[in-house]
């Protein structure tokens, strides 16, 4: 089924775009989500990415799993998004201290959170430390890769991901302390 898609798609068939659309919209929505500030960015990135899978469908060699393929143009459309954005100035707001103090909780909140629970909490964290830790967290990218893609050092990595793990933990324990209250 799926490798009828793909040479629909090749050969540019609206259909097969269509149906290959349906197939992987929601999961690669999620991607998005992941990396967008809100819901009509992650929109706009989806429908960017899906733009560059058509077009670079024919650069398929059936090599891996094409879901893998697909989630990496969407990775990278999302990045490219975020290199474009005008807060690019915002990477060097903060001087990285290499002894920055942190805790460890981002494996049991991942774990513990719905899924809107978490889009929710990472949209409220700055890009420039939600994006290395959706690479690094999520989708299991090393920091030397981080670093390349982002065009930044691999310690700025580390330690984004970091600062973005503490937020999410302040996130949690800010909204289970306001849930206790209730």
């Amino acid at each position: 089924m799926i490798e009828e898609l793909i040479e629909g798609c090749r050969n540019n068939e609206s259909l097969a775009q269509k149906k290959l659309f349906e197939l992987f919209s929601p999961k690669m929505y999620g991607v998005c989500r992941r990396y967008a500030n809100d819901s009509e960015t992650a929109r706009d990135i989806l429908i960017e990415g899906f733009i560059r899978v058509f077009e670079k469908i024919g650069d398929y060699q059936g090599n891996g799993h094409f879901e893998g393929w697909i989630r990496r143009i969407f990775i990278n459309t999302a990045i490219d998004r975020f290199r474009g954005s005008k807060r690019d100035a915002m990477f060097y707001s903060r001087p990285i201290n290499e002894e920055e103090e942190f805790e460890d909780p981002i494996n049991s909140i991942m774990l513990t959170l719905e899924e809107n629970q978490l889009l929710t909490y990472l949209e409220s964290i700055p890009e420039q430390y939600r994006i290395p830790l959706n690479l690094f967290e999520i989708e299991g990218y090393s920091h030397k890769e981080i670093s390349n893609m982002l065009n930044i050092s691999e310690e700025t990595s580390r330690v984004r991901c970091l600062r973005a793990r503490n937020m999410l933990a302040q996130l949690v324990a800010k909204h289970k302390k306001n849930e206790g209250k209730r």
